[in-house]
């Protein structure tokens, strides 16, 4: 389930504070027994492979994804600067991970929020963006997702944002379905034309 791809614009609105969100010991979900933290810089090389199998997931038959040593090269990089950034007082991105203890802090998921500025013209002036979200195959439909969003809906709460936005490729129909139960909504739709080559 991701939230890269370029395709209808989903909008979630601001939630009140849930018990879980609150600020404090990592949550943990006990069915599965995984924990959801604020990602540090330690957990780049599983942020990087998770952020690898999202690209390489939603690569389209007609856009393929770059060669995978290139894909990681670049992901890690960009990740390790990310996850600096982050630790910053401050900081207008997050990223938080989700990990099975039982398989000794096994990072299982990702979520990434920034904060971005809308038109000066549009409301609201802010609004939270997920670019990243993944979670391994073998934990979805465990809650894990929902785990990881409401780590984010406290930061996003705590940073004075009251919605969040994510991207989702109009052929990902199981993301589309993942992010409406989690009370997303589509507000617009992105469309693609390829320049033709000259005549």
């Amino acid at each position: 389930i991701g939230g890269m791809s370029r395709a209808g614009v989903f909008t979630r609105p601001g939630t009140r504070t849930h018990p879980a969100a609150r600020s404090g010991p990592p949550r943990r979900d006990r069915r599965v027994g995984v924990v959801v933290r604020p990602a540090t810089p330690r957990d780049a090389a599983a942020v990087t492979d998770l952020r690898v199998a999202l690209l390489l997931a939603e690569a389209a038959p007609e856009r393929p994804a770059a060669p995978r040593a290139r894909v990681e090269r670049r992901a890690r990089r960009l990740t390790e600067s990310q996850l600096a950034d982050a630790q910053r007082r401050g900081s207008r991105q997050a990223l938080f991970v989700a990990e099975d203890l039982a398989r000794g802090e096994h990072v299982v998921g990702v979520l990434r929020c920034v904060v971005v500025r809308s038109s000066s013209f549009a409301l609201p002036g802010r609004y939270a963006l997920v670019t990243t979200a993944f979670v391994q195959p073998a934990y979805r439909r465990r809650g894990v997702l929902r785990r990881l969003l409401r780590a984010a809906d406290a930061w996003a709460r705590g940073s004075g944002i009251a919605e969040m936005r994510l991207h989702c490729a109009v052929r990902n129909q199981v993301g589309s379905l993942a992010w409406a139960a989690l009370g997303f909504a589509p507000i617009e739709t992105l469309y693609q034309r390829l320049v033709p080559p000259e005549p």
